[in-house]
């Protein structure tokens, strides 16, 4: 008599293939799918993401099939963003440009769809915290590694559950250059997120969430100190079609864009930005 066990892994393998693959290619704002990219063509998306203060970020995205088990995507990333209140008479300033590269790898023999994502971000330029009353720095000059585990599975025919546990080597400790002394920096960061894309036609809804179990993710807005905050967002895709399958998202968030590492970076105080995208297949 077949096991309960057994009885489980088939249902939910059978919940799986009855999404389509397709549908079953994209995640949510901060969530990877675990299905590579399937499409000949290429994926580009840009994206603008806007807070209160003249705050905002920018990202470039290219994803590519491999093959039918994994794909690359390589992009741009770039963050200009001030704080509004001073602290002790000083106001932090952030500046931060990555080429961000990572590669997805479907895992075989699987009862859901599951893939390792591993990459690193490049900064382009030094990426740096000011202290805008004495010109101090603080930078973060190497490479940002990040590996993940993304899985996901389908609930009925439109309803996708996507689950990531994520990793990212921020710098732990950074010298001040006016030789104030160490700057505290995230550290090595551990998150466990989880989201959900519901299908509804040619407009999907999604949201998702993730939480650092070690490391943190954000400044406190009163101390400057790093801090752990719940990261998050919530919109709509709308799929255009057209020659190029063109879709545009809108959406809120307190990330600061999409990439593996900088979708880990949390506002402070849960700040709320606006983001809208769109995207084509070439």
């Amino acid at each position: 008599m077949m096991s309960r066990t057994a009885m489980v892994v088939m249902l939910v393998a059978i919940i799986v293939l009855s999404v389509s693959g397709a549908w079953a290619q994209y995640g949510t704002v901060n969530l990877p799918s675990a299905v590579p990219w399937q499409e000949d063509g290429t994926e580009v998306t840009a994206q603008v993401r806007l807070w209160d203060g003249g705050n905002e970020t920018y990202d470039i995205n290219l994803r590519g099939s491999l093959g039918e088990a994994s794909e690359v995507q390589i992009g741009w990333f770039s963050m200009s963003i001030e704080g509004d209140d001073p602290i002790n008479d000083a106001v932090r300033a952030s500046d931060l440009d990555l080429m961000t590269l990572s590669l997805l790898v479907t895992l075989p023999d699987t009862p859901w769809a599951m893939a390792v994502r591993v990459g690193a971000e490049f900064p382009t330029d030094v990426p740096r915290g000011v202290n805008t009353a004495t010109g101090g720095v603080a930078a973060q000059r190497r490479a940002i590694p990040v590996i993940s585990l993304p899985m996901q599975w389908g609930v009925a025919d439109d309803v996708l559950v996507i689950v990531e546990p994520k990793g990212v080597g921020f710098d732990a400790d950074m010298a001040a250059s006016d030789g104030s002394g160490i700057v505290e920096g995230f550290g090595d960061l551990f998150m466990l997120g989880a989201g959900v894309r519901y299908t509804a036609g040619a407009i999907d809804l999604f949201a998702d969430a993730a939480y650092p179990i070690s490391g943190d993710n954000s400044v406190d807005e009163n101390t400057n100190a790093v801090e752990k905050e719940l990261a998050w967002s919530a919109g709509g895709s709308y799929f255009v079609g057209g020659s190029h399958d063109w879709t545009v998202d809108v959406f809120a968030t307190n990330t600061a864009g999409p990439s593996p590492a900088t979708s880990a970076i949390a506002t402070p105080d849960q700040s709320i930005g606006v983001g809208c995208g769109v995207g084509g297949t070439f």
